[in-house]
């Protein structure tokens, strides 16, 4: 990650990958009048050309995480500097700027994953009526209609959306019957 001071000539004529890498990260350099956070990153298999990105910390995460503003082909690095400025300040609010792209891609909950994905693929199985009984239960192993009652880990994680299941949650669900 080489810093360096961006200007249009630098765009224009320096943006080249060295051999032996696969991408470089050209950062734009803030002692110089540079947007902090702000590089352009080059590929090997595109010499000549980059894309301008946003380094930033997620506010939701807090892991450093980049957006994507746009090809060097498309936007003078004056327009890339304005746009991660205000990507910035975005952040400075406390506002996520990949909160909507994220809102877009969301996580369906494994009943739903199941329902429209896996029971459609081994409906002619004899497992399918039992998979399908075990989604129209509602009520979890800690619900007081369930006492005493050996509840399938299926029943208690499909009201969970994928990415917050893992093997010690399904295993601390299962066991707690």
């Amino acid at each position: 990650m080489p810093v360096v001071e961006l200007s249009n000539h630098f765009i224009k004529h320096s943006l080249f990958c060295p051999d032996g890498k696969r991408s470089i990260e050209w950062c734009d350099d803030p002692k110089a009048g540079g947007v902090p956070g702000l590089y352009c990153r080059v590929q090997r298999t595109s010499q000549g050309q980059g894309t301008y990105y946003l380094r930033f910390k997620d506010p939701d995460t807090c892991k450093t995480t980049h957006i994507k503003i746009r090809r060097t082909t498309d936007v003078s690095l004056a327009q890339a500097r304005k746009e991660a400025i205000r990507l910035r300040s975005e952040i400075a609010k406390g506002e996520n700027p990949q909160q909507e792209k994220r809102g877009k891609k969301k996580i369906p909950l494994l009943k739903d994953f199941v329902k429209d994905t896996y029971l459609p693929h081994v409906k002619n199985r004899r497992s399918y009526s039992e998979y399908e009984g075990l989604l129209s239960q509602q009520y979890p192993s800690s619900h007081p209609c369930c006492a005493g009652e050996e509840v399938h880990p299926l029943t208690v994680t499909v009201h969970k959306q994928l990415d917050q299941l893992n093997h010690p949650s399904i295993e601390h669900n299962s066991n707690d019957d």
